[in-house]
């Protein structure tokens, strides 16, 4: 009987050592697979931080012009250097004369929400913007 004891206690030992043995060879194992979904949840992180900045930038830029601080001869990069690059930027064509139109708006917000035009002469000075759009919540 003792035998038998000493004998389940070896049992019980040896599987206890091949089951953390084994348990360590799978984490080796998928070690690639686990770095490839922490590196997405990193990357997912910079770009929620990534919108949350460019979105505070949007209402910045929107307040200021709302409250008549955002003077008209100010140059492109100081608009940039200010509150970072536009969604979009394209020519447009005013009475024989070619502005730059920048756009500004939410980062995830399409097709509600307010949007920021403004308008540079050929002399990349702010001539003019405009605010459209819905409700900012």
């Amino acid at each position: 009987m003792k035998i038998n004891n000493v004998y389940k206690g070896v049992l019980g030992i040896s599987f206890l050592v091949v089951l953390v043995l084994l348990a360590g060879c799978t984490k080796v194992k998928h070690l690639d697979q686990l770095m490839t979904l922490k590196g997405l949840a990193d990357s997912h992180k910079d770009m929620a931080e990534y919108v949350d900045k460019k979105d505070q930038l949007f209402v910045l830029l929107k307040e200021k012009i709302e409250s008549n601080e955002l003077e008209t001869e100010r140059l492109k990069k100081s608009i940039l250097k200010e509150f970072g690059e536009p969604i979009l930027k394209r020519s447009v064509y005013d009475q024989e004369f070619i502005r730059e139109l920048w756009l500004y708006r939410y980062q995830t917000r399409y097709f509600e929400g307010s949007k920021v035009y403004l308008y540079f002469d050929d002399q990349n000075k702010l001539l003019d913007w405009k605010i459209e759009g819905g409700l900012d919540e």
